[in-house]
């Protein structure tokens, strides 16, 4: 059933033409948007700046939250670059800078291109009730 709703929340983004990320288990959802904010060469790759907005939209409070980027950016360990939110109440949103390094030099225009296309993101917290949720998450492009 959590699979279906995720494939039904995919298809409610991609119908809204937005980049938003909208993770669900439970009676908890998450809703993750992002923006390029800054991209700096470095001798191994790039160093990649993303101003994050991640809001609660379910009804219980999350705590431990991790996200990690899987793709399309070429990146070392995503654990190792990975956010971290503390806690957010039901309704509550946080708004964040996250850098995150990548192993290939890359022209930032290519790169604001690679970020248009889907993004998968690993996304775990913790619920009320102290069960870690870990749904995956995929940032669909805006038509």
């Amino acid at each position: 059933m959590k699979s279906l709703r995720t494939l039904l929340l995919i298809f409610c983004v991609m119908s809204l033409c937005t980049i938003s990320i909208i993770t669900m288990a439970s009676a908890n959802e998450l809703e993750i948007q992002h923006t390029l904010s800054d991209v700096t060469a470095t001798e191994t790759g790039n160093d990649v700046t993303l101003e994050m907005t991640i809001t609660n939209t379910g009804d219980s409070a999350l705590s431990d939250i991790s996200i990690a980027m899987l793709g399309p950016l070429m990146i070392g360990d995503p654990d190792m670059q990975s956010l971290s939110v503390s806690s957010l109440s039901a309704g509550e949103t946080s708004s964040v800078s996250w850098t995150i390094s990548t192993i290939i030099l890359e022209p930032e225009e290519k790169i604001a291109v690679d970020l248009m296309a889907p993004i998968l993101l690993d996304v775990s917290a913790t619920d009320v009730n102290g069960e870690t949720v870990h749904p995956m998450a995929i940032a669909l492009p805006s038509l």
